[in-house]
């Protein structure tokens, strides 16, 4: 009961859920010819369930796709990561020479200072957004 009153409460008063979030997102800034840039920070998921991000977007950019760099037989590769699970009340480091965001054929030249936002979507029907710093 007090917890239906409380989920009550928090609607009446204009609160939302918590959404998974990217805390401390950045581009790296390239030359305005660059056609893939990277992006990195941190996922977030407060939740006490795990959420698994299927998808990001942004207008900024034709693609937007989640990638690893992975050591194989000495070769470091890259590959497209279709999910990334979040455990529940855990992070997803996005680093150079790990996970990562790959933002494709920029539609705009971005420079250091500029601003990005980026949409994500999880397999259950999440989207969140996320602002970031291109540097």
């Amino acid at each position: 009961m007090l917890r239906s009153a409380t989920i009550l409460l928090l609607a009446a008063l204009g609160a939302t859920a918590p959404t998974p979030e990217l805390r401390d997102g950045w581009i790296r800034a390239a030359p305005p010819t660059a056609k893939v840039l990277a992006g990195y920070g941190r996922l977030h998921n407060p939740l006490e369930r795990p959420v698994t991000v299927t998808s990001v977007q942004g207008a900024d950019f034709a693609r937007a796709a989640l990638h690893e760099m992975s050591m194989d037989q000495g070769v470091m590769r890259m590959r497209e990561l279709p999910r990334l699970e979040l455990a529940p009340g855990g992070d997803v480091t996005l680093e150079s020479g790990g996970k990562h965001l790959m933002l494709f054929e920029p539609k705009r030249a971005l420079k250091a200072g500029d601003r990005v936002v980026l949409e994500f979507a999880t397999e259950d029907g999440i989207r969140f957004s996320a602002t970031l710093d291109v540097r």
